[in-house]
């Protein structure tokens, strides 16, 4: 829905595909560790993401300004929560 919704905009809106440095960092650090130390890690990061996605799709369907994002944010929240 998100790349959809980001098509429709106009002018469309291609999301950068680059990891930010605090995802290389994370990602860099998962891959030293195994076993269990990895899957805590892991699954904090994930929640964290989750709980950070579900905020921005929160604030987005409220006040944001791409009608075509606005609509698909308040669509996903539900999901993501």
């Amino acid at each position: 829905k998100i790349k959809a919704a980001a098509k429709a905009a106009s002018p469309a809106i291609t999301p950068n595909a680059t990891l930010t440095k605090d995802q290389a960092e994370d990602l860099a650090e998962l891959k030293t560790l195994k076993g269990a130390e990895f899957d805590k890690e892991y699954i904090d990061g994930q929640v964290d993401a989750h709980e950070d996605a579900l905020d921005l799709m929160r604030k987005y369907a409220v006040d944001g300004n791409v009608v075509s994002l606005k609509q698909a944010a308040g669509e996903i929240a539900p999901v993501v929560e």
